[in-house]
């Protein structure tokens, strides 16, 4: 390959991780709710690992 293609390969790449970042991060509220309705136990799985490693950094005193 030359510096042409791999010049174009990267900013394909580049184009599509940007796309997938902000097509995730515009749907972050759906998530949960869309596990939920597919995989309940991997959500509620989820869930729990999250409010355990929050009060494992945090304390069980401190608000969100």
């Amino acid at each position: 390959m030359n510096i042409g293609s791999n010049f174009l390969i990267t900013i394909i790449s580049f184009s599509l991780f940007s796309i997938s970042a902000l097509t995730l991060g515009q749907e972050s509220d759906n998530y949960i709710d869309f596990l939920k309705s597919k995989f309940p136990a991997l959500a509620e799985l989820m869930i729990v690992e999250t409010s355990v490693a929050f009060r494992a950094k945090y304390g069980d005193t401190v608000s969100r």
